[in-house]
């Protein structure tokens, strides 16, 4: 019985413990200046939402665009090593065709984004 509840103490003092240095940095990570508004200590940006949306928006776009080129990459690449093979080559056609595909698709998402924030800005 003893054990336990040496335990259970142990236990219990490691969870205040540890709620205790949360609270700490919890408090430290917010200061407040001298009127009493609280200050950025998490270095956020100062940008609005609808910025911060439009840059998430192009990275993400960007980043498919670069998945789509390295599609096309890798789609040549299998046709010329296709070595006349007519399964790979149908293969290395199909890669190629959802590639261009997706990079419509991306280019065309790129525009209406860049089309709707131009429109909203003004």
């Amino acid at each position: 019985m003893k054990k336990y509840l040496w335990q259970i103490i142990g236990s219990i003092s490691i969870l205040i413990l540890g709620f205790s240095q949360l609270v700490k940095h919890a408090n430290a990570a917010i200061g407040f200046d001298n009127e009493g508004n609280i200050k950025k200590a998490t270095n956020l940006t100062d940008k609005s939402p609808k910025d911060i949306t439009i840059q998430t928006i192009q990275w993400a776009l960007g980043f498919l665009g670069l998945v789509a080129v390295v599609l096309i990459l890798y789609g040549g690449i299998t046709w010329m090593t296709s070595a006349g093979n007519e399964e790979k080559v149908k293969k290395a056609k199909d890669i190629l065709k959802m590639a261009v595909i997706g990079m419509i698709v991306v280019l065309l998402a790129w525009a209406l984004v860049t089309f709707v924030f131009t429109t909203i800005q003004q």
